[in-house]
């Protein structure tokens, strides 16, 4: 994982888009989330291959928190 600092943040926009899946409504699709970190495979250094990501959120009930994945 590569993190954006908050200046790039600011000037940039976020560095990635990745799906939000909302646990707490048993994790339906809740659109495209701007994520301040890209992903990468990097089995082959030589090579490092960007990666799709995924966020989960939790809204912070307890139902949703107690069943951490």
């Amino acid at each position: 994982m590569v993190f954006q600092d908050k200046a790039g943040v600011d000037a940039d926009g976020f560095i990635s888009k990745g799906a939000v899946y909302r646990r707490d409504l048993g994790y339906p699709f809740a659109g495209i989330g701007q994520l301040p970190f890209a992903c990468y495979d990097i089995s082959d250094p030589q090579n490092p291959c960007r990666v799709n990501i995924c966020f989960v959120e939790s809204d912070g009930e307890a139902g949703a928190a107690a069943n951490n994945i």
